[in-house]
């Protein structure tokens, strides 16, 4: 997947555009399941993933859909990246707040997982791992939507080292990750829905 997105840095498309389609993408999805007037729940951790749920967040906030967030320590957003989702209407929980997040998860009916992405190396730590669990208590109310993998499985290799969330589906972004066919994670997976984010074949031909 990095090469995939070194592909598309060198065709011409940035960062923030990638972004912003691997966003949409999943909020499109999001709305395949979604039903009116329930709330959906973003859980954000570090780096691109967590970006991309968050732009997966505006895009929902904006077509209607109520949105709680939780968001990790050290996650991948700036102070005023969060009042503009608040200012749209979202609620930003802390991760560290229980009580919160225990409250988000029992009022919600799809919950996104972007807490960890293809950069997250070995098991989750805390509180990731925590927040792992609790999700995957959750899914017997709520559809688990995973963003581009399953956090906690490996992208490559398909291990699963430790605690990683057993998704109802996962929209993967651009090409599909080899690791996502291959056992234990697959197991994860749930329905496997590549989309397309625009990167051109052209750009990855060779890879």
């Amino acid at each position: 997947m990095r090469a995939l997105e070194a592909a598309g840095f060198a065709a011409g498309i940035s960062e923030s555009a990638l972004q912003q389609r691997a966003g949409q993408a999943v909020a499109e999805e999001v709305f395949r399941l979604w039903q009116p007037a329930k709330r959906v729940l973003v859980l954000v951790g570090h780096g691109n993933n967590g970006r991309d749920g968050a732009v997966a967040a505006e895009w929902l906030l904006r077509h209607g859909a109520p949105v709680d967030l939780i968001v990790a320590p050290r996650h991948a957003l700036k102070p005023e990246e969060l009042a503009r989702l608040q200012a749209l209407g979202g609620s930003v929980i802390s991760s560290e707040d229980n009580s919160a997040v225990g409250g988000a998860l029992r009022g919600a009916l799809i919950a996104v997982d972007a807490l960890a992405g293809i950069g997250a190396r070995g098991a989750l730590r805390e509180p990731l791992a925590s927040l792992a669990r609790q999700l995957n208590a959750a899914r017997d109310a709520v559809h688990v939507l995973a963003l581009d993998l399953p956090s906690g499985v490996d992208a490559d290799s398909g291990d699963v080292p430790g605690e990683a969330v057993w998704a109802d589906s996962t929209v993967t972004l651009g090409a599909v990750k080899q690791g996502l066919l291959r056992f234990p994670a697959a197991e994860h997976v749930g329905r496997l829905i590549p989309r397309d984010i625009g990167i051109p074949d052209s750009a990855q031909a060779d890879l």
